[in-house]
């Protein structure tokens, strides 16, 4: 297995096992506490994409039931504003930009609010303004008293 951080990110989400050793996170072992640990983490990168034809908004929704959020639609709409996406919020999925993608796939991974999330290249493809909002996004997120997570970005 390669040695970047692509093989380590998929290895810590579990989606390959890692050659040798194990991986512990919360104090428990990923390979038997699965299901528990990744509960608690997420991903975003923009090589990964949702479904096409659902619009930013069902995905978004979609996602929060998949991991049993509640008070959805404040949420949802929390991170959309705070991502700057009202106004492709109803558009479908497959006819958005590329830096339209990176924030849904941004707003997927916080709107689960993780104890873990690892961010793959999220300011790729984003327009020199809006990077530069994301990277303040990410700094708050960082120093939020709400966010008590670990960001990863690579």
């Amino acid at each position: 297995m390669g040695r970047g951080k692509p093989p380590r990110f998929r290895c810590c989400l579990g989606v390959v096992t890692p050659t040798a050793g194990s991986i512990q996170m919360f104090g428990l072992d990923l390979a038997t506490h699965r299901e528990q640990i990744l509960q608690q983490v997420n991903f975003s990168s923009t090589y990964v994409s949702l479904p096409q034809a659902l619009t930013v908004e069902e995905n978004l929704w979609v996602i929060a039931r998949l991991y049993g959020l509640s008070q959805i639609q404040d949420r949802v709409d929390d991170i959309v504003k705070r991502l700057e996406m009202e106004e492709f919020r109803h558009k479908v999925t497959r006819k958005l930009s590329s830096g339209q993608s990176t924030r849904l796939g941004l707003a997927k991974a916080f709107l689960t609010e993780p104890k873990i999330l690892f961010l793959d290249e999220p300011t790729a493809s984003l327009d020199p303004d809006i990077a530069q909002k994301i990277r303040s996004f990410l700094k708050e997120e960082r120093r939020s008293s709400r966010a008590q997570r670990a960001l990863y970005v690579a």
